[in-house]
């Protein structure tokens, strides 16, 4: 019995727990978002659950505007230096100006809902617009507290805020119900605005108190961490933005030159390749910390070894997850739905190939390269719009091929370039030890 209890320990001390750790959190806050959406458009119907989609795009696109990578740069430059002064100020910057810029938006958020109203004249409701404003705000001070507690690779926590997450939304949603006030709005309240400014309290005003402590002396300091954290960060946040546009291009071409019926099929695959999403976003996670701090040839090679031992396990869980969402597409879309299974085989096991190419690929974040994500996922972008026009036969599977082929090239092509960068950490290696000799 001890021998099985110190081997639960290591396993959750291990990086294998941790992934699991966050894959059951998200699992979960995404499970709770999912049936209180499934919920609100039954109740709703088409055309307010219509106008709430139209809001949640905006909360979508707010956020990564918001955000423009700094939460991902934090991570890095946190774990790109083993000094607590220069960690503190990071911190300090980073929260300070995302505090700042929720004030901001939250005073602007009805004039730019007016201003968005122009170009989304099917919205009825500046109030929710402005609410759908507000929220991607306050998601984008969430971001960078959860990746604050990422880049201290307090996993605890880290989970915790998230089980916070999903709980509140189900209490608050449920509370909506007893008191019969559905709407949009109120459905926008419950999955963001309530429990994120429930948490946010809690995590600025207690627990994150030192931070945001005022300081004239560390200003300075901290603006220089932001704007070096917002130099970083400016190259992800266009590498999110363009693999974004690049997985919506073949739904907006089988939208504009094929059937309903193919742009289905196709949307139903892409549904369950999303759930890998959960895999990714886990395993991310956790090893996104540990190669911002890989700062000598040594270290980055010693990773890569590690990486290429535990490949065939990861290997081996995305395949099972393959075969596990053909299972579950055959027993829940039914006999109309065949179609789309051949079009997930295809992208989920492309999908599957690029996530574990891209944990090698972290390493741009070891060398400080962000340029490289955000020109590859450029390149992806245009080979994909030229191929999509080219198309012969533009059908759910073919399409699928496409985007899968390009999806490939891109992580490998980004792979033999880092080669070279691996390529000279082993030259090093080799002067250091002859002149050691």
């Amino acid at each position: 019995m001890r021998y099985l209890r110190s081997l639960a320990d290591n396993w959750a001390k291990g990086r294998i727990g941790k992934v699991s750790q966050v894959i059951v959190a998200n699992g979960f806050n995404n499970l709770v978002s999912l049936a209180i959406m499934l919920h609100a458009a039954r109740k709703l119907g088409p055309e307010s659950f219509g106008e709430l989609g139209l809001v949640l795009a905006v909360v979508t696109l707010g956020v990564v505007f918001l955000d423009s990578g700094v939460s991902v740069a934090l991570v890095r430059n946190y774990n790109n230096t083993s000094d607590p002064e220069t960690r503190k100020i990071l911190v300090g910057g980073v929260l300070k100006a995302k505090v700042v810029q929720v004030l901001l938006i939250a005073v602007l958020a009805f004039p730019l809902a007016h201003l968005l109203r122009y170009f989304l004249p099917e919205m009825k409701s500046v109030d929710t617009l402005a609410a759908g404003i507000i929220s991607a705000v306050l998601m984008s001070l969430w971001i960078s507290i959860r990746s604050l507690e990422q880049a201290r690779r307090n996993y605890s926590a880290f989970t915790r805020y998230i089980y916070l997450f999903g709980s509140l939304r189900v209490v608050i949603y449920a509370v909506t119900l007893a008191l019969g006030r559905m709407s949009a709005m109120s459905v926008l309240l419950c999955l963001y605005l309530i429990p994120l400014s429930l948490l946010l309290v809690y995590t600025t005003v207690i627990r994150e108190r030192a931070a945001l402590g005022f300081s004239l002396s560390d200003l300075a300091h901290e603006g220089r961490a932001l704007w070096a954290a917002l130099k970083y960060g400016t190259w992800v946040a266009g590498s999110a933005l363009f693999l974004t546009l690049a997985s919506r291009l073949p739904l907006f071409f089988l939208a504009r030159r094929s059937s309903l019926k193919q742009l289905g099929l196709y949307t139903a695959a892409l549904t369950f390749v999303n759930g890998f999403g959960l895999i990714w976003d886990a395993v991310n996670t956790v090893v996104m910390p540990e190669v911002s701090a890989l700062r000598s040839p040594e270290a980055r090679l010693r990773f890569r070894g590690m990486l290429f031992r535990k490949l065939p396990l990861m290997f081996s869980v995305l395949a099972a997850g393959v075969f596990a969402c053909i299972l579950l597409q055959g027993v829940f879309l039914g006999p109309a739905y065949r179609g789309s299974i051949s079009t997930f085989l295809v992208i989920g096991s492309a999908t599957a190939i690029c996530m574990c190419v891209s944990v090698n690929n972290n390493l741009v974040h070891a060398y400080g390269i962000p340029e490289t994500l955000t020109y590859m996922n450029l390149a992806r972008v245009v080979l994909l719009g030229i191929a999509l026009v080219v198309c012969p036969r533009p059908d759910s599977l073919n399409v699928g091929i496409i985007y899968s082929v390009v999806l490939l090239a891109g992580d490998v092509g980004l792979y033999f370039h880092l080669w070279r960068r691996i390529g000279e950490d082993r030259a090093t290696l080799r002067v250091a030890a002859a002149m050691a000799e």
